[in-house]
């Protein structure tokens, strides 16, 4: 369906998995419906379209990289629990305005919401471990509470995001080079 016309799609019950590049370049495509049968969602699948919300059902456990990559209009997705893993560049340059990483989460990939200009929160559930390498790079947050359980944050994770003023760590994470780079708040500890 590269570069169709689509404006709206159902994905009929029974289809279980959307296939890499399937609405990729879809720029008239504002709204998807998915079955709850789906459970995956391939490379590229939406990349580039101009969808404005999209909500993935619980069946859903994996989406594959660069997804929801340069959704300009994208502004809310929400994610299901069962998903373990943020995949690299998911969401790299889209229009996210907020998200919850839910409960059972693993890791957040690398540059998973880089250049999210418009990302200004985000909620991290416990469970998470590892925060990949420029994860929110360049990304409009102005707070960030990483939970308890992190592990690692990797390099550049945070770095230059003008606006995060206040940086909530928890004691023993790995913090990776240049993390907080370019921030204008800086990171507190809390025990």
């Amino acid at each position: 369906f590269e570069v169709s016309y689509l404006a709206s799609v159902t994905i009929p019950q029974g289809v279980t998995r959307i296939g890499n590049r399937t609405f990729r370049n879809c720029t008239k495509l504002k709204e998807i419906v998915l079955p709850p049968s789906i459970v995956s969602i391939g490379e590229d699948a939406f990349a580039g379209s101009g969808l404005t919300s999209v909500v993935i059902p619980e069946s859903v456990k994996t989406i594959g990289k660069q997804a929801f990559f340069c959704c300009n209009h994208l502004k809310e997705i929400v994610l299901p629990p069962g998903v373990v893993s943020i995949e690299k560049e998911v969401f790299l340059c889209s229009g996210l305005t907020s998200v919850v990483i839910p409960e059972g989460v693993k890791t957040i990939g690398k540059y998973a919401f880089n250049a999210c200009r418009s990302l200004k929160k985000i909620v991290l559930s416990p469970g998470i471990e590892t925060i990949g390498d420029g994860a929110f790079e360049g990304s409009g947050l102005t707070s960030v509470v990483i939970p308890d359980g992190v592990k690692s944050i990797g390099k550049y994770a945070f770095k230059n995001c003008r606006n995060l003023k206040e940086i909530v760590l928890p004691p023993g994470v790995s913090i990776g080079e240049g993390a907080f780079e370019g921030c204008p708040g800086k990171p507190e500890v809390v025990e």
